[in-house]
């Protein structure tokens, strides 16, 4: 199985916007109140959307190295 690419990534954070800006309203600017459902909803949207952006970092890292490596190797 392979894992998913930036594209997809990418799509996953922006289908989850919604809740992570909810989420991360919620948490820093005031306690609505709304149902722990909603509530719930939020945060696991905020958990996913940090999830895709920690997943983005790996990729863009590993191929910075990547290319890194590549040019010093040729001479």
């Amino acid at each position: 199985m392979r894992l998913p690419g930036k594209g997809a990534l990418l799509a996953i954070l922006l289908a989850f916007s919604p809740g992570i800006a909810f989420a991360l309203f919620e948490l820093f600017v005031t306690d609505l109140p709304v149902k722990s459902r909603a509530k719930f909803f939020g945060w696991v949207s905020l958990g996913a959307g940090i999830a895709c952006v920690a997943w983005l970092a790996v990729i863009y890292i590993r191929e910075a190295i990547e290319r890194k490596q590549r040019r010093v190797d040729q001479p």
